[in-house]
């Protein structure tokens, strides 16, 4: 499966505040996506025409700003002509304000 981000920090990481006896876990939400691909496309391979595509639209996703910061995909391994994406984003008002632009 291919692994798109911009940065490496961990989804679940905790803000600790040791003198307020506090800690603050940041989570990330993530959208989940399905679409078909037509047979005898490979996709999954970049140097293909159709795979620079994909690659391509998954990396002007995550470069735009307030983007998604990691993009993950795979084919179905019941039924490879489905591709799954998840994109993780690090609040609901992020997705939210990026989906309206």
């Amino acid at each position: 499966m291919y692994k798109g981000s911009r940065n490496h920090s961990d989804c679940h990481r905790p803000l600790n505040f040791p003198k307020v006896d506090l800690a603050l876990y940041i989570m990330t939400v993530t959208e989940v996506g399905c679409m078909g691909v037509k047979p005898n496309m490979n996709i999954m391979d970049h140097t293909t025409p159709e795979g620079k595509i994909l690659t391509n639209a998954w990396n002007t996703v995550i470069s735009k700003p307030g983007g998604p910061q990691r993009v993950y995909w795979g084919l179905e391994s019941v039924e490879p002509s489905m591709v799954w994406c998840f994109f993780d984003f690090d609040s609901i008002e992020q997705h939210r304000r990026f989906a309206e632009e």
